[in-house]
């Protein structure tokens, strides 16, 4: 994000990151300890009934093989959301992630996060007006 955007977009971007690597760690030891806690995952969610059966077929199948990916778009995401330069793009990921939560079923909780990842976003990539201009 640009220093002369508001203080909050940065902090914003930093309790992203945190969070997208914690969920890296948390995925990585699930998927090592209790990798058949995966198979029922879209189930829980309230997942529509297309989702629920490629999630059977996919992550629920071969938990060995999908979550590691999934693990590894969390780390990409959270890294590049505590990287000064690259923190839009680490909130855009974050925001596509909430997209297929959204699809999962997970509303309550992927829908206010993802409003709040797009103001974000908004706000760090809108022009400045020459009042808002730092001299």
């Amino acid at each position: 994000m640009k220093p002369d955007r508001p203080q909050w977009i940065n902090e914003v971007a930093a309790i992203t990151g945190v969070v997208f690597v914690l969920a890296f760690l948390t995925n990585l030891l699930v998927v090592v300890l209790a990798p058949r806690s995966y198979a029922a995952f879209a189930d829980w969610a309230g997942a529509p009934g297309w989702v629920r059966d490629l999630w059977a077929v996919t992550v629920g199948a071969h938990p060995a093989f999908w979550m590691p990916l999934v693990a590894a778009y969390q780390l990409a995401v959270g890294v590049c959301a505590l990287t000064a330069r690259r923190r839009v793009l680490g909130v855009s990921g974050a925001a596509l992630f909430h997209c297929g939560l959204l699809l999962l079923g997970m509303w309550p909780y992927a829908l206010p996060v993802l409003a709040i990842l797009l103001v974000t976003l908004w706000h760090a990539m809108r022009p400045l007006s020459d009042k808002e201009k730092k001299p």
